[in-house]
Formats: C-alpha cells, sequence, structure tokens
C-alpha cells in the first residue's frame, strides 16, 4: 500500500519539527549553563583580574592588625597577610615590603623588609 502525499506531507512535518524542536532545546540548555547576564564574549573578567591573586607577589605598605587578620595598606587598597616565617606583630605601624605567595585571597609573606 503506497502512503498518499498527504501522509508523507505529514510524516515529514513531524520529523523536520521535531528536529528543530530538539535545535532549539540544546540552545536553551546551553545558554541557561552560562552566568546570568552574561555570555564567553562578554564577561566581566579580564585576564588579569582573574590572576591578580595568585602567584608570588611583592608589595608594598603600611601594615595594621585587625582583630583576626594582619592587613597591608598599599597603594591599591587593602590585602590581608599571614605568615609562618615571620612574625608580623613586630612590624605594625610601619611601613614594609613583604614578599609571599598568594592563597586564594591571603598573601602568606616569606619575606618583610622595612
Amino acid at each position: 500500500m503506497k502512503k498518499s502525499k498527504i501522509s508523507n506531507f505529514l510524516s515529514h512535518s513531524r520529523r523536520t519539527g521535531f528536529a528543530a524542536l530538539m535545535v532549539l532545546f540544546f540552545a536553551v540548555a546551553t545558554t541557561a549553563c552560562l552566568p546570568l547576564g552574561s555570555t564567553p564574549e562578554n564577561s566581566t573578567e579580564s585576564a588579569d583580574e582573574l590572576s591578580e591573586k595568585s602567584g608570588f607577589a611583592t608589595l608594598t605598605g603600611t601594615l595594621s592588625q585587625q582583630p583576626n587578620a594582619y592587613i597591608l595598606q598599599t597603594s591599591t587598597g587593602p590585602v590581608t597577610l599571614q605568615s609562618f616565617d615571620v612574625d608580623l606583630s613586630s612590624y605594625i605601624g610601619q611601613e614594609v615590603t613583604v614578599t609571599g605567595k598568594y592563597s586564594g585571597d591571603e598573601l602568606f609573606v616569606s619575606e618583610i623588609t622595612q
């Protein structure tokens, strides 16, 4: 038994409609994985901002102490310091240059000079 032209048309329409629906679904699903208001082309973080708090750094500023942290006030803003190698309390209130390595947002100081 041969299919009629209408039957063939409806069958073809269902297949192409399903394919179009699947393409739309994958497009929406992929877009939903991006952060709200962001696309890979207009990301607000530059490569410099992403790598700013990693690796080794040498900074100069005035050392202060807050209840649970040592803070180095630099020309670009405050930096939280930690150290297992240097007694930071000996330098509170003084302008110092520190060298260390970032771990997260904290700079772990390995050397300090006045």
